[in-house]
């Protein structure tokens, strides 16, 4: 992701963000810190969900939180046969830890911009699978 871009993802921003949807963000917190987040809610594909985002900081990885984050996410998500996300072309640890999950590459990319060009490649996990 692009430095530039990264580098203006204040704490008040992503504040920010979570506060207009407080519906649907789930929030760690480790020693009074904010260290991660969830974003989930439906998908443009009828009866299906989505996850928007799940962001853990790095020195909080190989805690649990994203497994947690991910868990209570899922179940919010309730029966949504299907749920959708995308992930960064070639972040491989993220999609990794998507497929511990059951989540499958779809085929399906977009180019989006977060301060440059990047590829989003969509992944699907079927419940009843």
């Amino acid at each position: 992701m692009d430095a530039g871009y990264l580098s203006q993802l204040t704490p008040e921003k992503c504040q920010d963000i979570a506060r207009r949807r407080p519906e649907n963000t789930l929030v760690a917190v480790l020693d009074g810190r904010i260290v991660g987040f969830s974003c989930y809610g439906a998908s443009d594909c009828p009866n299906c969900g989505e996850m928007i985002a799940l962001y853990v900081l790095r020195e909080a990885q190989g805690l649990g939180i994203g497994r947690r984050l991910m868990d209570a996410a899922l179940s919010a998500l309730g029966d949504s046969p299907t749920v959708f996300l995308w992930v960064l072309k070639g972040n491989r640890s993220a999609i990794g830890f998507y497929e511990h999950y059951g989540f499958r590459p779809e085929g399906t990319a977009r180019e989006i911009r977060l301060g440059a060009p990047c590829t989003e490649l969509r992944m699907r996990f079927d419940r009843n699978i």
